[in-house]
């Protein structure tokens, strides 16, 4: 695959990861849990996985348009 179709490819990635994340942070914050202490693990790990497909996603896209400007 030559670097600009890396970098579109990479983009796409990018832009369904950020949406991903808005989708996981909706439903999280939709869920209702029973409080509880120390809460669940799962609860944890829902309340940080919107934020890394967030900064992962970011990454993508930062490193397509890099990829991009460096081919031409």
């Amino acid at each position: 695959m030559r670097v600009r179709g890396a970098a579109i490819v990479e983009l796409l990635i990018g832009l369904v990861l950020l949406i991903v994340g808005v989708a996981v942070y909706w439903w999280t914050s939709q869920l209702f849990w029973i409080m509880i202490y120390p809460p669940p693990v799962e609860k944890q790990i829902l309340d940080v996985l919107p934020y890394i497909t967030w900064m992962v996603g970011a990454v993508l896209i930062l490193d397509s348009i890099r990829r991009f400007f460096r081919s031409k």
